[in-house]
């Protein structure tokens, strides 16, 4: 199984679940940093959401493992 794992949750983060869903026989899981453990999992868009302790239990199950984040890099000034 392949697990695409996004990190943190952003105004991006549909985006990206609609674009790594578009690509057959994957796993999406939003690694949500501020939601605990012990919380049940949330489905939604067709991703999972959980805490970082339940997300590194399906990394373990997993026999690939590709890691995704969206990062704003702002544009070089020219003076």
């Amino acid at each position: 199984m392949k697990l695409h794992v996004i990190m943190g949750v952003t105004v991006h983060t549909g985006y990206m679940i609609k674009k790594l869903k578009a690509k057959r026989n994957v796993m999406v899981i939003v690694m949500d940093y501020e939601m605990p453990g012990n919380l049940e999992l949330k489905d939604s868009n067709g991703a999972i959401y959980c805490s970082p302790t339940q997300t590194k239990a399906y990394m373990e199950k997993a026999d690939r493992v590709l890691f995704h984040r969206y990062a704003f890099v702002f544009p070089k000034l020219n003076n």
